[in-house]
């Protein structure tokens, strides 16, 4: 399983149970506390009309029995009366607003209370020595007229006061005591899932770091031993993204390790088995050209001129080779300038036309004018010489070596075509790696470093150009119809100006 999908399943699929049980008992506080507002509510509204209905029937029994009560006790019941419904009806006016689907039913019942107050208000009772229960009517003709309005108006209060009365009874009776102990029960349980929760999550975090922190630790051992060149590196297990990094750190090292000893086969071979001899052998051929500069004709003294120039011209080579790994790191110095196609190919021919002419065979140019590359000349001479010579190594005796040249605004194409056996697909992917060679269809075998298509896919791609084979030979340009198949074309390819 991978690093990510276990960080998924160990940390997120907690995290998101805790956030939804959090969510839910939220929710369910937020239900509770709805609740309880609402019965509190509930209990007010059937608290202020039971103090409605006793101020009432206070009123209405008070009225009734009037001829036997006492004159003040009709002053405190209206005075009581007068005190105590204005209080209700603000109370239920408040209630109301908070509630607005029983809006219409709280108006209807504080209307007939309204209309009660007025009913009673009608009637005055008038105190004196004389006549001490004497009511004066302000507007009805009699007491019976008086007492049947009354009852009207207590029926109308009855009748609102049983729908409020159903309306709110359930509501102010869903939510018992035994809630209040559930709500106190739910806290905790939100306060033990959430600290449940972190704890399991601080566990698998635990555990899963030092898990990891191990293996990285493995690595960071490994990557140690590989600074200090040793290969004493221990394996990590697993399909893991760490597994993978440690099997190609490890890959790394071991191509490293191959890379360190063919790089010192090779210095030893140019320091000890080229280079000394090479230098020899041109420092004496420049003592005899001098000697003998005034005593020969001047057709061999040409011919001796340019071995002498082959001579240097190897030794440079031979000075390029202890250049392999300043190649790899990117800090090879090259002379860059504009420079003419044409001597390029004379220098390159020169170089091999000695081998080409004891094979019989023969070069056909490409005519580049007066065109230029911007580049190194020595390297790119070296490129050059390197697939002309390959060409005249592999191709049939007494044929033609097809050398192209194509120009466009943003580069410039070199091919070298023979009509040799070809080379095969298997071993095109491997041909400019270090220490590869063809095998030659020739008897004739020539033994070589395997160096020098590596040199030149390095020194092309430290112009900013690039190299490539095909084999047989494909016509991508007008350079490659001349020779039959399979032949081999090999391209370079040079930018015409810096990048």
């Amino acid at each position: 399983m991978k690093l990510w999908q276990q960080g998924l399943i160990l940390l997120g699929v907690p995290l998101l149970c805790q956030i939804f049980f959090a969510i839910v008992l939220v929710d369910n506080l937020r239900r509770i506390d709805t609740a309880a507002s609402r019965e509190a509510a509930a209990k007010q509204v059937l608290t202020s009309c039971q103090e409605v209905r006793i101020a009432v029937f206070k009123t209405v029994t008070f009225e009734a029995a009037r001829r036997f009560l006492p004159v003040s006790e009709g002053i405190s019941a209206s005075q009581d009366l007068a005190r105590i419904l204005p209080q209700q009806i603000a109370l239920l006016q408040r209630l109301s607003e908070t509630d607005p689907v029983s809006r219409k039913m709280f108006d209807a019942y504080i209307a007939d209370i309204k209309r009660f107050l007025q009913v009673v208000s009608y009637a005055e009772i008038q105190l004196s020595s004389t006549q001490p229960s004497k009511v004066a009517m302000t507007r009805f003709v009699n007491e019976h007229e008086y007492m049947e309005e009354i009852l009207i108006s207590l029926s109308q209060i009855l009748r609102h006061e049983r729908q409020i009365t159903d309306r709110f009874s359930p509501v102010a009776s869903e939510f018992q005591p035994t809630s209040v102990r559930n709500r106190q029960q739910l806290l905790v349980v939100i306060f033990a899932g959430i600290a449940g929760n972190v704890l399991v999550v601080l566990s698998l975090a635990i555990a899963f770091g030092r898990r990891t922190l191990a293996r990285m630790n493995v690595l960071m051992t490994n990557m140690q031993l590989f600074s200090e060149r040793k290969m004493q590196l221990q394996s990590l297990e697993g399909k893991d993204e760490l597994a993978e990094l440690d099997r190609s750190f490890r890959s790394m090292a071991e191509a490293r390790t191959r890379a360190e000893e063919m790089r010192r086969t090779l210095m030893e071979m140019v320091s000890h088995d080229l280079r000394s001899p090479l230098s020899s052998c041109s420092l004496t051929m420049s003592m005899l050209v001098q000697s003998v500069a005034e005593k020969i004709q001047s057709d061999d003294l040409k011919k001796l001129r340019r071995v002498n120039s082959e001579m240097k011209r190897l030794v440079r080579m031979s000075d390029s080779l202890l250049a392999v790994e300043k190649l790899e790191a990117g800090k090879l110095d090259l002379d860059k300038k504009d420079t003419f196609i044409e001597d390029l190919l004379d220098a390159a021919l020169d170089a091999v036309r000695g081998a080409a002419e004891v094979r019989g065979i023969k070069f056909q140019v490409d005519d580049p004018g007066e065109s230029q590359v911007y580049c190194d000349k020595d390297r790119i001479i070296q490129v050059l010489v390197n697939l002309l010579s390959n060409s005249v190594k592999f191709a049939p005796a007494d044929s033609v070596i097809k050398v192209g040249i194509e120009v466009t605004p943003q580069s410039v194409l070199f091919d070298v075509i023979d009509s040799g056996p070809g080379i095969a697909a298997q071993q095109q992917a491997d041909l400019f790696q270090r220490f590869s060679q063809l095998e030659q269809a020739s008897d004739q075998k020539v033994q070589g470093s395997g160096l020098g298509l590596y040199i030149c896919k390095m020194l092309v791609e430290a112009h900013h150009g690039s190299v490539s084979v095909h084999s047989p030979v494909v016509r991508p340009a007008s350079s490659c119809d001349v020779t039959p198949s399979p032949g081999t074309c090999f391209r370079v390819e040079l930018p015409v100006k810096e990048e």
